[in-house]
């Protein structure tokens, strides 16, 4: 069923997968969002996360909200105007289709750290005479580590419930450091998108203020 779905939203999704930094484009009128589906549809899985941290935000701005895990588990979806119609059935003006559409790791690696060797000298005194002996350690290499920083590449899609066509078109590049999952992106991302739609007009708060903390770190 999960595949159903996300067959019936990647042609919307191709829109946004072509691009590299975050970008926004208006599509078509503004709607009048109150009650939201929030659906992870290239990966459910892994995209669930950012699903359920859009939905949060948006569910504490005084939105009518569900996720996409909660919906499909409720209903057996046959065709795309199957999920369509049972959409519109259950009352939502606004789908929201989230998308991990690529991830990976970069790799940095630290430099090699030399440290040279070292000679020591003992004499012995025998008589008149002084014996000298050295001994020398060579030098050592220590290879650097390799650390690996996460990045991935989401997308928002805002659909206007009642003609299923894109309103607002959104993707955005995440990267983390070493300390972060691809979890902590995916929920960046929710954030970082919203907030993106929201100054285009779209899914702003419905009881006057933000939600969203100021935790984040700079990147």
């Amino acid at each position: 069923m999960i595949k159903k779905i996300a067959v019936a939203c990647f042609s919307i999704l191709l829109v946004a997968c072509t691009h590299a930094s975050t970008i926004s484009t208006v599509t078509g009128p503004s709607i009048a969002s109150k009650s939201v589906l929030v659906i992870a549809a290239i990966d459910p899985r892994l995209d669930q996360i950012a699903e359920r941290r859009f939905a949060q935000t948006l569910g504490a701005e005084g939105y009518s909200v569900q996720t996409g895990v909660v919906w499909m588990s409720r209903h057996s979806v046959t065709s795309a105007e199957d999920w369509k119609s049972q959409v519109r059935a259950d009352g939502f003006d606004t789908v929201v289709i989230l998308g991990g559409v690529a991830e990976g790791k970069t790799a940095v690696k630290l430099p090699d750290t030399y440290y040279p060797g070292q000679t020591t000298s003992s004499g012995v005194v025998t008589g008149n005479t002084v014996s000298i002996t050295s001994t020398t350690t060579p030098g050592t290499y220590v290879p650097g580590e390799t650390f690996y920083k996460p990045w991935a590449n989401f997308s928002a899609n805002i659909i206007d419930a009642a003609t299923f066509r894109p309103a607002f078109v959104a993707s955005i590049d995440t990267r983390g450091s070493v300390f972060n999952s691809r979890d902590a992106l995916a929920e960046r991302a929710a954030d970082e998108l919203l907030s993106e739609a929201q100054k285009s007009g779209f899914l702003e708060p419905l009881n006057g203020a933000s939600s969203k903390g100021s935790s984040w770190l700079p990147w």
